[in-house]
C-alpha cells in the first residue's frame, strides 16, 4: 500500500545513492525514479488508503506544491469489496533531485547542497583526484566544510609536490610551510591518508606506525636508557656518566667499551640490577629487536635478554635471534616459572606456533605458557631471585655475587 511513510522511508534510503552520484557528477541519470505501491489486501486498509493517505499524497504532490512529485493514479472498480469504482494512488514519481530534495526537506537540500560544493571544489583544486574517490569516501565528504576542504586539498597538493621530488629532506608536521594551524595536519589525519594514499600510493609509507611515519615526515627518535654497570667502564669514559639516554640512531653508534650487554624491558628491573664487570645495560622498552638490529656493535658483545616470563617474551627472544644468534635468555626458563609459581598471572592468548630460532626447551616452554595462558612478569621476581641467576648464567660477571643471598 502507498503511504507517505513509505515514500519517505524509500526517499531516504534512495539519498545515500544520490549523494554518491552527485559525487561522481552523474546524478541526473538516477531521474526519473518511483516509488510504487499495491492495492491494499483488507477493506480496512482501502479505507485507511481513500480516506486518509490518498488526501496526503495529493497535498505533497504537483501542482499543489511547487516542486512536488508527481502522483500517478489509477481507477479500479472495486465492488467485490462494497467500493465500487475507486480512483487509488499507483505510484509517486520524482523527475527530478530538485522533487526528491523538496519532498524530504532542508536537512537532506543542505547535505546536497554540501557535497556539491565540495564535488566542485575538488574538480578545480584537486583534479587528479578521481570522482569515484569521494563517491566512495562521502563521510570525508560530509564531515569537514568547504573552507576546511580548502585547506585538506592545501596540504594533499603539498604532499604531491613532496613525492615528486627525491630525497626530500623530512621536516617536522609544525615546520611544514604551508597556511593551516600546527595542528591542522593531524587533526585531519583519516582524510589525508585516504586522500594519499589515492593520489600517491608509492609514496606513503604503509610500515610506518605513525600517522608522521606514514607521510615520511620527520619525528622526535626514541632515546635508549643506558646504564654502565661496571665502574670501571664508566670511569674510562669521556663525560664519566654510569646512566645516561641517547637518540636511537646515536646508540646505533655508540660502541661503548665492555664485553657484555644486558637488554631488559622493565624500568624498575632495568635500574636495579647488581653491577656486572664489563657490561652495559639497555633498557629495551619494546623496541630491542630493533636495538640488536640496527647496532651493528652489539653483534660483537655477549648479549644477554631479560623480558617477561611468558609466550609474548619468548616471541621477542626469537625475533632477537635473527640478528644475535647467541642472544642468551636470563631467568626465562622453566625453572623459574616453577620456582616463582605464586607470582603467576594469566596472559593475553597467543597462538601456537614453532619458533624456529628457540632450542627444543625454550620451544617445549613457549608451548607450555601459550597453552597455559600463562605469564611471570619480571618485576615479581624477587632480587635474591635475580642475583642467584646471575651467579649461574655468568658467575665471571657479576662484582659482588653476595649480594642479595
Amino acid at each position: 500500500m502507498l503511504t507517505v511513510a513509505l515514500v519517505r522511508r524509500k526517499a531516504e534510503l534512495f539519498f545515500n545513492d544520490y549523494l554518491r552520484r552527485l559525487a561522481q557528477g552523474d546524478e541526473a541519470t538516477l531521474f526519473p525514479w518511483a516509488v510504487a505501491g499495491t492495492l491494499p489486501s483488507t477493506a480496512a486498509e482501502l479505507t485507511a488508503l481513500l480516506r486518509e493517505e490518498m488526501p496526503r499524497l495529493r497535498e505533497l504532490a504537483a501542482p499543489q506544491r511547487v516542486a512536488g512529485y508527481q502522483l500517478d493514479t489509477e481507477t479500479t472498480n472495486l465492488r467485490a469489496t462494497g467500493f465500487g469504482e475507486q480512483t487509488w494512488p499507483r505510484r509517486v514519481v520524482f523527475a527530478s533531485a530538485a522533487e526528491l530534495l523538496t519532498f524530504l526537506g532542508r536537512e537532506w537540500q543542505r547535505q546536497a547542497r554540501h557535497v556539491a560544493a565540495v564535488v566542485a571544489l575538488l574538480r578545480v583544486q584537486l583534479p587528479e583526484l578521481p570522482a569515484a574517490w569521494l563517491a566512495r569516501q562521502l563521510k570525508f565528504g560530509l564531515a569537514y566544510p568547504p573552507a576546511e576542504w580548502q585547506d585538506i586539498v592545501l596540504v594533499a597538493r603539498y604532499f604531491l609536490q613532496v613525492a615528486a621530488v627525491l630525497g626530500a629532506e623530512p621536516c617536522y608536521v609544525r615546520e611544514l610551510p604551508l597556511p593551516v594551524h600546527t595542528k591542522f595536519v593531524e587533526e585531519h589525519e583519516a582524510v589525508l591518508t585516504a586522500l594519499l594514499r589515492q593520489l600517491i600510493p608509492t609514496y606513503l609509507n604503509e610500515a610506518g606506525r605513525t600517522f608522521a611515519a606514514r607521510l615520511r615526515l620527520r619525528e622526535p627518535e626514541p632515546l635508549v636508557y643506558v646504564r654502565i654497570l661496571d665502574p670501571q667502564l664508566s670511569a674510562g669514559l669521556s663525560f664519566s656518566l654510569s646512566e645516561f639516554m641517547v637518540p636511537l640512531s646515536k646508540f646505533q653508534e655508540l660502541n661503548p667499551p665492555g664485553h657484555t650487554v644486558l637488554i631488559t624491558e622493565n624500568k624498575i628491573t632495568f635500574l636495579t640490577l647488581p653491577a656486572l664487570a664489563g657490561t652495559v645495560a639497555v633498557w629495551g622498552q619494546g623496541f630491542a629487536v630493533g636495538l640488536v638490529e640496527h647496532a651493528a656493535w652489539l653483534h660483537a658483545r655477549q648479549v644477554f635478554y631479560w623480558g617477561d616470563l611468558d609466550a609474548a617474551g619468548l616471541q621477542i627472544l626469537n625475533r632477537l635471534r635473527r640478528y644475535c644468534s647467541t642472544a642468551r635468555p636470563l631467568l626465562m626458563d622453566a625453572a623459574t616459572l616453577a620456582q616463582c609459581q605464586q607470582f603467576q598471572v594469566r596472559a593475553a592468548p597467543v597462538a601456537a606456533a614453532v619458533l624456529q630460532h628457540l632450542t627444543p626447551a625454550e620451544q617445549a616452554l613457549f608451548d607450555h605458557l601459550a597453552a597455559n595462558h600463562l605469564r611471570l612478569e619480571q618485576e615479581r621476581i624477587p632480587q635474591a631471585a635475580v642475583v642467584a641467576a646471575l651467579q649461574v648464567a655468568c658467575p665471571q660477571l657479576l662484582l659482588t655475587p653476595g649480594l642479595g643471598s
